[in-house]
């Protein structure tokens, strides 16, 4: 319940501040640089390029139990978000303006998504938009735990 009231704000507030949940508590995290900041790069470009590819074998490998993802018509769990990455139609795009906080096993990753994709049956304009990502480190690997698309459908045309 946290998890979805943290993330509703952040998608409200348009990224004023970034909050990491850890040990059940928020915590105030400063940016990354250098080797975190190259990982948490590394990770989001792997889970679109799997996005791209309706890749759902390997996305679910790397996705959470708990995942949870939010967009203009709420939140989902990790069985709705496969099911919305098989039937989305990710045309070209990029990637730009990261942001990375890390404390301990956790990475928050904000950027700029531009580019052209069908979403419940919508094609979706180009226009930049910002995304967070958020990856949990479970023993050596990390896991996709939450993501949030600010992108807005209803500035859509049906597809």
């Amino acid at each position: 319940m946290l998890i979805n009231a943290m993330l509703a704000k952040v998608l409200r507030f348009g990224f004023t501040a970034v909050l990491l949940l850890c040990s059940g508590s928020v915590v105030a995290a400063e940016q990354a640089g250098g080797a975190d900041f190259e990982l948490g790069k590394r990770l989001v470009t792997q889970v679109f390029q799997y996005m791209k590819d309706r890749n759902t074998v390997d996305i679910e490998k790397i996705t959470s139990p708990a995942f949870q993802s939010i967009h203009q018509d709420g939140a989902i769990g990790k069985k709705e978000e496969m099911d919305l990455i098989k039937n989305l139609h990710l045309k070209e795009y990029f990637l730009d303006d990261f942001k990375v906080t890390r404390y301990d096993n956790s990475l928050v990753v904000s950027y700029s998504f531009t580019g052209g994709e069908i979403i419940s049956g919508k094609y979706v304009a180009s226009k930049s938009s910002m995304r967070l990502d958020c990856f949990l480190k479970v023993k050596d690997s990390w896991q996709w735990l939450a993501h949030v698309n600010t992108v807005l459908i209803n500035n859509s045309c049906d597809y």
